[in-house]
């Protein structure tokens, strides 16, 4: 029904109503078609007035146009419409082809020129009214001119008086001004000379106050100096005397430790002498308490009286083993008694230990890279007794640590703020400082009561006590490493002073240090751990000394070589740090410890990252004791360090894992060109332990 109804619609269309013949191209048609096609359409009366409107647009687009319509009548314009239009109807009706399109053009023509007449006198008439205005606004403006300069005129001659007025004033304000100086009396300028006198006289008069002010001032900075100097002697005596009374204490501890030995007769000799010595020891210091009140402060007399102290603790210590050797004769005595059968076993002397040989380093064997993958046979039997050692003592004290009594519980809380208090407060701030620590955890471990802020607490309160005081201050002291000394690398020598002055009088403390330091980091065996078949990756790094969260996740490469780092620098600062003052002469755990690591090391197969960091940490901290100490030889295994192990160092080092190795290469390349090593970074002076 749709596609009916478009077919109508396009029948009804312009287009559908079109006749189409085909045959117009037939004989006689043709030349019809030509003539029809060729003369000019009909002109209708609309299309005509059609144009007349168009004709008109176009003339009010155009200037002239405008002008014309503006100043032209509407009734003029709407005659010359309709004669137009008549003149076309009247050609129109006498012929519709060629001559009525020729009428149509002269009527158009006839009009145009009609109109421009009309227009050329609508211009002129309006060009002469432009022109009287121009004229009338000429002459307005001519007049306000002339006003304008008359009144410019009027106010340049009232400002040119004005001026002169004041020109004349200033005149006769100066000719005043100078008949006055002229005019001036004897009188004023003698007054004027008396006022410069007075003035004179005051200043001269605050001078001699300004004077005697700066006198009186320098007395009193005589008399503060005098004052200050007073102080520091009372301070110098004060101290000496808290010296003497030290060494006081001292003497009179060793002559009733000494009378109090139930064994005199082993004693009588050796002990008469440590007696005669301690009070000889007294009175020499109380002589120089006596010398100091009557001289100035000097260096000398407190360094005296620092060797006199250092010999009464030696002397303690010769007091304590004149003690126990009169035991051991006492008890040998005894034996005798006992067992006569057996005397001549009996009499033999105890073989006496040698010290251990250090490993000398062949460089023939790094060259032709027969190195040890685990550690050295020593090295590894010594691990072995310390960690067996470690573990007897923690196992001594499980049951103190595991109880559930409140006493107990509490009793191990005060014994590890006794321990965690003073450690955690040494620095090296002064010596005074450092030696009251170490003589608070020196009298904890002797047994005797110490104040734990409003409390007291004593080691040996419980049978395990002193076991449990000492694994946990080893633990303590070594877990500085870690936890200060990676991030500061000056606070190492304090920490290995106060381990030194423990190791030296507690032997067995020392080692429990050297397992710590073993069971934190295995690489300072030097042991290098092999991982078993059976064991997860997870216990192998922990052997390895690696950290995991709760979650389970192994701590990152940097963090635990910062560790490491700190390990291995406390370590280091023990190897040469000395005894503290009362604390004996020789470092038990010293320097050839260090040759001894240094060639074991070397002897191993190195492991990527971890031993060049250590082997940098360990000679920036040893380096310079050690050139000090073994001077060419130390250079030697420098030099076969860069030429034969280092190669191997590179070998086993990653892509992009580098820094170690090229801050180790660099260090030992500019120390063996200049054939030293700095002091490390915070090591103690010797006028440290004078400090206060």
């Amino acid at each position: 029904m749709s596609s009916i109804m478009v077919l109508e619609a396009l029948r009804k269309s312009k287009k559908g109503n079109l006749k189409y013949d085909g045959s117009w191209h037939a004989d006689g048609l043709l030349q019809d078609v030509i003539t029809k096609a060729s003369s000019p359409p009909p002109i209708s009366m609309e299309l005509i007035t059609h144009s007349l409107q168009k004709l008109q647009i176009s003339a009010s687009q155009n200037d002239l146009g405008n002008s014309f319509i503006d100043h032209t009548p509407p009734k003029v314009l709407q005659s010359l419409k309709e004669e137009v239009v008549v003149e076309v109807q009247n050609n129109s009706e006498r012929n519709n082809t060629d001559e009525f399109h020729s009428s149509y053009s002269d009527a158009l023509n006839q009009a145009r020129e009609n109109r421009a007449a009309k227009i050329q006198v609508a211009i002129q008439e309006y060009e002469s009214e432009i022109e009287r205005e121009a004229k009338e606004q000429m002459l307005i403006r001519k007049k306000e001119h002339e006003m304008f300069s008359q009144d410019l005129e009027k106010q340049a001659k009232q400002n040119i008086i004005l001026l002169e007025q004041r020109m004349e004033l200033q005149q006769r304000a100066l000719w005043q001004k100078i008949n006055d100086v002229n005019t001036e009396s004897e009188e004023q300028r003698e007054r004027r000379l008396l006022h410069q006198q007075e003035r004179h006289r005051l200043h001269l008069k605050k001078l001699d106050n300004k004077m005697k002010i700066a006198q009186q001032q320098k007395q009193l900075a005589e008399l503060e100096k005098q004052k200050r100097k007073q102080a520091e002697l009372e301070s110098y005596l004060q101290s000496l005397a808290k010296v003497k009374g030290q060494i006081d204490d001292q003497a009179t501890r060793i002559i009733k430790d000494l009378e109090a030995c139930p064994h005199q007769e082993q004693l009588a000799p050796k002990g008469n002498e440590i007696k005669s010595l301690a009070k000889r020891l007294q009175a020499k210091a109380e002589q120089l308490v006596q010398n100091a009140r009557q001289s100035k402060p000097s260096e000398e007399a407190f360094q005296f009286m620092t060797v006199l102290i250092q010999k009464i603790m030696d002397l303690s210590n010769l007091s304590s083993a004149a003690i126990a050797e009169a035991e051991k004769l006492a008890q040998k005595a005894e034996e005798e008694a006992l067992q006569k059968a057996k005397e001549a076993a009996a009499a033999k002397p105890t073989p006496v230990q040698e010290t251990p040989k250090t490993s000398v380093l062949a460089p023939s064997s790094i060259s032709q890279g027969v190195l040890s993958d685990v550690a050295h046979p020593d090295s590894l039997e010594e691990y072995n007794k310390l960690q067996e050692n470690l573990k007897s003592v923690q196992k001594s004290y499980e049951e103190l640590k595991q109880s559930k009594d409140k006493d107990f519980k509490k009793y191990c809380f005060d014994i590890q703020k006794a321990i965690n208090t003073p450690i955690n407060a040494v620095s090296s701030q002064s010596g005074a400082h450092f030696m009251d620590k170490l003589r608070r955890l020196q009298n904890l471990l002797n047994g005797q009561t110490v104040e734990v802020g409003t409390k007291k607490v004593s080691a040996v309160s419980h049978p395990a006590g002193m076991a449990f005081c000492k694994e946990l201050l080893a633990k303590k002291l070594v877990k500085q490493g870690q936890e200060q000394v990676s991030s500061n690398y000056k606070s190492a020598f304090p920490f290995a002073a106060l381990a030194v002055g423990l190791w030296s009088q507690y032997p067995d403390v020392g080692d429990l240090i050297l397992a710590n330091f073993h069971h934190q980091c295995p690489f300072l065996v030097p042991y290098h751990i092999a991982k078993t078949e059976n064991q997860s990756n997870e216990e192998y790094y922990k052997l390895l000394g690696y950290l995991y969260d709760d979650e389970g996740n192994i701590e990152k490469q940097d963090k635990y070589l910062k560790r490491m780092s700190g390990f291995t620098r406390l370590y280091a600062a023990i190897l040469v740090s000395n005894p503290p003052p009362g604390c004996g002469q020789v470092n038990p755990f010293g320097l050839e410890k260090a040759w001894q690591w240094l060639s074991r090391l070397l002897n191993l197969e190195p492991q990527p990252d971890i031993t060049a960091t250590m082997l940098f940490d360990f000679l920036e901290v040893c380096g310079f004791a050690m050139a000090k100490a073994y001077d060419k030889q130390f250079f030697k295994l420098i030099q076969i360090l860069i030429q034969g192990y280092f190669p191997k160092i590179e070998a086993v080092t990653p892509k992009g894992s580098g820094g170690p190795v090229t801050r180790l290469k660099s260090y030992l390349q500019n120390c063996l060109k200049s054939q030293t090593f700095p002091p490390p970074p915070g090591l103690l002076s010797p006028g440290f332990w004078r400090s206060y």
